[in-house]
C-alpha cells in the first residue's frame, strides 16, 4: 500500500490510509448501527483507496491489515480505556473531542474524565511518548459476603512447632483447645445483600446475595445475639472445643475418627478424655487429663492419661515408648509392652516379652492369659492362666508392695549417713568432749557447733530405724494378702518373688498359688487342686 501518511501515528475516521497496490492483505471493514467494527478501515474497489473508520493505529494481524481503536472498551465492560498520541497520522494534533466522539460512537452513556484527558494530552505533546488512561469507569458489583464462623480461641498447630534449631516436629501440634465455663468460642457473622453495578454503557450489572450458613450447635454451647447482628457462641461447661464444618460444641471426649498418625499429629488434651475410632500409630503420642479408648490397636506409642486406658485391638510396642496411667489398663493382648498403672492391668489376651508395673492386680484370666517372658510388678497380685513355656522362657512375676513412706526414709537414712561420714572426716574419732580438747582454742566453737550437728544426725537416724522397723513389719504383713495365682501350667525358668524373696521353678506346675508367709518370712507353693 502506498501510505498517505506516518504509521507511528494514529489515523483519525475519515483519514485515507493510502492507496492498496494489492487486495490480499485488505479485508472489508464493518458498520452496525453507525459503530465501527474492526478491522476500523473501508477499501474503495473502485478507486482502491483505504480510509480508517475509527481513530487508531495500523496494524498487521495475521497477514491482514487492522487498525487498532485509540479508544477501547474493557471485556467487563467497567471501563473505557484510550492510547493519547500528541500528533494523528497526517501530523496534525489531535483534539479532545476526538476522544469524546470515539467515546459516544462506541455507545458509552458515561461522561469521560476531561481533566484527566487534557492533562495526558498535554504529557504526550511534551514528551512524545504515547500516554495509556482510563476515560471513565462504571462501577463493578459487589456481591455478598457468605455467613461466616470465626473462631475465636487460638487455633491448634497444623503443620508442627519449630525448634530452635529451626527443625519441625511434625508430630507436635500442641493441645486441643479447651475452655471454663463463660468462655466466648466463635462469632457468626451474617451473609451481606450484594450491590448491583453499573457499566459504561449505563446498564445494571447484577450481584449476588451472600449464603447463609445455619451454625449447627452441640452440647454446652449457648446463642448470645450481639447488638452488630453477629451471634456470640459461649460454653457453658469446661471442656474440649470441637468447631468444624459448621458445627460448634463442647465436649468431655475428644473423638479422632480415624488413626493418630501424621494426619493428626500428637494428641494433647489438657482436660477431659480421648476416644480414638482407629489405632495409635507407631512414633506419636496421646496426652490426656482423664480417659483414654483406642478401638484399634496401639503400636509404639507414648500413652499417658491420669484415668483409665482401654485399648480393644491390643499392645504392640517392640519394647519402645511408655504407657502411663493413673488408673487401670485394660487391653486385648500386650506384646513388647512397657506399661506403668496406677490401678489394675487387665489383658484379655497373652503377654509377651512385657515389661509390666502396677500398684494394682495384674490379671490375664481370659483367652490364653499366658505371661510368656518380660517381667511383671504388682503389688495386689498377679492372677494368670500360664506363666513361661516349656522351652524354659525366662519370666519374672513379682509381688512389691507400693510405700512411699518406706522410700523416702530410705532415701533419707542414706543421705544422714553420708553426712556422718564427712563430720567424722572433719572431728575424727573420741568422745565429744575429746574432740574440743585436741582443738584449738580459736577453733572450738566452730567445731561444738559441728558435735552439735553429729548428736542431731544421730537422733534423727535412730528415729528412722525405729519408723523402718514399724514399715518393713506392716509390708511383712501386707504382703500376705497379696498372691501370685497360675490356674494352669507354671513353667520351669518362672521366677517367683515376693518381698525379698525370690524362688526359680525348676519344674512344671499345675494350678499353684504362691504367697507369702509372715511367719516364716518366705514364700509358701500352695497347690490348688
Amino acid at each position: 500500500m502506498d501510505l498517505s501518511g506516518d504509521p507511528d501515528y494514529p489515523a483519525m475516521a475519515g483519514t485515507l490510509l493510502g492507496f492498496a497496490t494489492s487486495l490480499a492483505p485488505f479485508a472489508a471493514g464493518k458498520s452496525a448501527g453507525g459503530t465501527p467494527e474492526p478491522p476500523y478501515y473501508t477499501l474503495d474497489m473502485t478507486t482502491r483507496e483505504v480510509r480508517a473508520t475509527a481513530p487508531g493505529m495500523m496494524s498487521m494481524v495475521g497477514g491482514v491489515l487492522q487498525i487498532v481503536p485509540l479508544v477501547r472498551i474493557s471485556k467487563d465492560a467497567l471501563s473505557v480505556q484510550a492510547s493519547v498520541y500528541a500528533r494523528d497520522y497526517r501530523g496534525n494534533p489531535i483534539p479532545p473531542i476526538t476522544y469524546q466522539r470515539a467515546t459516544k460512537d462506541l455507545k458509552v452513556t458515561l461522561p469521560i474524565d476531561m481533566h484527566r484527558l487534557n492533562e495526558a494530552i498535554v504529557r504526550a505533546q511534551e514528551t512524545g511518548v504515547p500516554q495509556e488512561l482510563v476515560l471513565c469507569e462504571g462501577k463493578p458489583p459487589k456481591h455478598g459476603s457468605n455467613g461466616k464462623l470465626e473462631r475465636l480461641l487460638t487455633e491448634r498447630e497444623t503443620v508442627g512447632k519449630r525448634a530452635e534449631d529451626g527443625s519441625i516436629d511434625y508430630r507436635d501440634r500442641g493441645a486441643h483447645p479447651h475452655v471454663a465455663e463463660g468462655t466466648p468460642i466463635a462469632r457468626y457473622y451474617p451473609p451481606t445483600k450484594g450491590e448491583r453495578g453499573l457499566d459504561v454503557f449505563g446498564g445494571e450489572i447484577p450481584a449476588r446475595d451472600g449464603t447463609d450458613r445455619p451454625v449447627r450447635t452441640g452440647d454446652n454451647i449457648r446463642e448470645v445475639p450481639q447488638e452488630d447482628g453477629t451471634t456470640l457462641y459461649e460454653a457453658t461447661a469446661k471442656g474440649l472445643v470441637d468447631v468444624s464444618k459448621g458445627s460448634i460444641g463442647v465436649s468431655t471426649v475428644l473423638l479422632i475418627q480415624g488413626d493418630v498418625d501424621m494426619s493428626t499429629g500428637n494428641i494433647l488434651v489438657e482436660t477431659g478424655s480421648v476416644h480414638i475410632k482407629g489405632s495409635v500409630r507407631t512414633g506419636f503420642s496421646i496426652t490426656a487429663a482423664s480417659h483414654i479408648i483406642v478401638e484399634g490397636a496401639v503400636e509404639s506409642a507414648m500413652i499417658n492419661c491420669n484415668g483409665d486406658l482401654e485399648v480393644r485391638g491390643g499392645i504392640a510396642m517392640e519394647g519402645r515408648n511408655l504407657i502411663r496411667t493413673g488408673g487401670t489398663i485394660q487391653a486385648a493382648y500386650a506384646q513388647d509392652a512397657v506399661l506403668e498403672a496406677e490401678g489394675d492391668v487387665i489383658i484379655n489376651g497373652g503377654i509377651t516379652n512385657s515389661f509390666i508395673t502396677c500398684k494394682g492386680s495384674v490379671l490375664a484370666q481370659s483367652g490364653k492369659g499366658i505371661v510368656l517372658g518380660g517381667s511383671i510388678i504388682a503389688a495386689r497380685g498377679i492372677e494368670i492362666l500360664e506363666a513361661g513355656s516349656e522351652l524354659g522362657t525366662q519370666t519374672a512375676l513379682t509381688i512389691a508392695l507400693d510405700i512411699p513412706e518406706l522410700d523416702v526414709l530410705t532415701r533419707e537414712q542414706d543421705t544422714i549417713r553420708q553426712q556422718q561420714q564427712r563430720l567424722s572426716q572433719w572431728l575424727g574419732n573420741g568422745t565429744p568432749r575429746a574432740i574440743l580438747l585436741k582443738t584449738a582454742e580459736g577453733d572450738r566453737r566452730i567445731v561444738a557447733e559441728m558435735l552439735r550437728v553429729r548428736a542431731r544426725l544421730e537422733e534423727r537416724l535412730n528415729e528412722i530405724h525405729k519408723e523402718l522397723g514399724r514399715l518393713k513389719a506392716l509390708n511383712n504383713h501386707s504382703l500376705a494378702r497379696s498372691h501370685v495365682i497360675i490356674k494352669k501350667e507354671a513353667h520351669p525358668g518362672t521366677r517367683i518373688k515376693i518381698g525379698d524373696k525370690a524362688m526359680r521353678l525348676d519344674k512344671k506346675n499345675v494350678a499353684v498359688k504362691y504367697q507369702w508367709d509372715p511367719q516364716e518370712r518366705q514364700i509358701q507353693e500352695i497347690s490348688l487342686i
